[in-house]
């Protein structure tokens, strides 16, 4: 497999299918144009600079291999594999156990 690194604020997700019922019993449909809203973070960009040239992190806890739910992002292909490129500020909620 081909390794991506995102730039800036971007974070890359695998597509997750469909629709699912979580254990707590939220479920978790797909948007209306098709493309599900949940994923797993595959790779994590290091952060954007903000007006005074300092780096703002990505929050902690959005790291690989954390599910979570997303508004948009670019679709990407790669070896095959449907993915999402989306800003951080997409990412609306963390998927816990």
């Amino acid at each position: 497999m081909k390794h991506i690194l995102p730039l800036n604020d971007k974070i890359l997700i695998q597509k997750a299918e469909g629709k699912e019922r979580e254990r707590s019993g939220i479920i978790l449909t797909e948007q209306k144009d098709g493309q599900t809203n949940r994923g797993i973070i595959v790779a994590v960009g290091q952060g954007r600079m903000d007006k005074d040239g300092k780096l703002v992190s990505i929050d902690a806890r959005l790291v690989k291999g954390t599910e979570v739910v997303f508004s948009w992002g670019d679709k990407v292909e790669i070896d095959g594999e449907e993915y999402f490129l989306v800003g951080s500020d997409s990412v609306l909620a963390i998927i816990t156990q």
